[in-house]
């Protein structure tokens, strides 16, 4: 069986490395440079949590994917993830963190409930007077995303995967599996295949226009800082952080493995094309960490640091989209991440690679990839 992934980024590799288990021969292709610094898969690092709120599909997905991330650090031969723990804030606003606090301790979970005035004792850097409500769970870590993506290169190279790099899709027929490439001055051809992935992040709807009103490209910015020196030694202990109001998406990735303090916002700008130039504009910074002033001691003696522009493609409801572009089933999609879909990408690229090779049925996958387990 011949397959072409279209897109370079952790949802194409995992895809990729899952068929190449399988016995198919795979070729990816990605625009440009592997890894592709403007993918929505390549920076320092991604988070790994289990608390989703009341979704307990993706809760459960996300359990199921450490399992399938033990097997990448297996073939790469490196353990890319990072223990850390889960610190879930609320102001009392919002609705997100008591339903992953019930969703948890339904499965089982351990969560450990924090009292606000205990917080500050335990966290140096926090202030407890923003917080209403707190817990922790120990499931919750830091993958070390670019070093992942390179290791799966790496994986898919050594093991005969065909990479082409800096060789754009131009034209795209879902019914035969077929892709136009355009190689940068060596002219255009087309690659048949029996199957095919599209796995373009926010570029998929400029390879699908029908696919536009699915997920659509949104920039994000995240920041770095750097903490007061006083502060430094709490936050290389610290969990992630997940800041739940009605009005704010703060999360805060503790520094690790030589990486720095990183702050980004959940809410969505729904706006922007990925194409477009990824220069930090002014404001970006302050606007990702305004919401940390209340919450973090001493704010104004953090210095930020680099401010990083991305773009992630976001469905309406935030739930992924893993389906057939044709009837026949030969051609397949992921697209729809939300920012939040890294955590998956062995797990999900596992299943696709069944469905692939007839092994799951397609409709099935697709509603288990949208986080529908039956009572989610």
């Amino acid at each position: 069986m011949k397959v072409t992934v279209v897109g370079g980024g952790i949802m194409g590799l995992c895809a990729a490395r899952a068929l190449l288990k399988l016995g198919a021969t795979v070729t990816v292709l990605d625009q440009g440079p592997l890894p592709n610094p403007l993918g929505a898969s390549v920076d320092h690092t991604r988070a790994l949590r289990s608390a989703y709120g009341g979704n307990t599909g993706y809760m459960r997905m996300a359990r199921d994917a450490r399992a399938a991330w033990r097997r990448v650090w297996s073939d790469i031969g490196a353990d890319l993830l990072v223990e850390t723990g889960l610190l879930v804030l609320s102001d009392g606003s919002g609705t997100w963190s008591p339903a992953s606090r019930h969703a948890l301790a339904a499965a089982g979970v351990p969560v450990e409930d924090i009292a606000p005035a205990d917080l500050a004792a335990r966290y140096p850097m926090l202030q407890a007077a923003a917080v209403a409500d707190a817990f922790h769970v120990g499931d919750g870590g830091v993958l070390l995303a670019a070093r992942i993506v390179e290791g799966l290169l790496g994986w898919l190279e050594a093991n005969g995967a065909n990479v082409h790099a800096r060789t754009p899709v131009v034209a795209i027929d879902p019914d035969h599996a077929a892709v136009e490439v355009d190689s940068q001055g060596h002219g255009r051809w087309q690659i048949d295949a029996d199957s095919l992935i599209v796995a373009a992040g926010p570029w998929t709807a400029k390879l699908l226009p029908a696919l536009g009103g699915v997920a659509r490209p949104s920039r994000q910015v995240t920041v770095y800082a750097e903490p007061p020196l006083e502060l430094a030694r709490a936050w290389a202990s610290a969990p992630l952080i997940v800041m739940d109001s009605g009005s704010v998406g703060l999360y805060v990735v503790p520094p690790v493995a030589g990486y720095g303090l990183k702050f980004g916002d959940h809410r969505f700008s729904l706006a922007g094309d990925p194409d477009d130039d990824r220069t930090p504009r002014d404001g970006d910074a302050r606007a990702v960490v305004a919401p940390a002033a209340s919450l973090l001691r001493d704010f104004k003696r953090y210095r930020l640091g680099e401010a990083r522009p991305c773009f992630y493609d976001v469905e309406p409801e935030e739930r992924f989209v893993v389906a057939p572009l044709d009837g026949a089933q030969r051609s397949w999609v992921m697209t729809g991440f939300s920012g939040h879909g890294f955590k998956f990408g062995p797990l999900l690229g596992d299943m696709l690679a069944e469905a692939v090779a007839g092994r799951l049925d397609g409709a099935a996958l697709t509603a288990w990839a949208q986080g529908f387990d039956g009572d989610a």
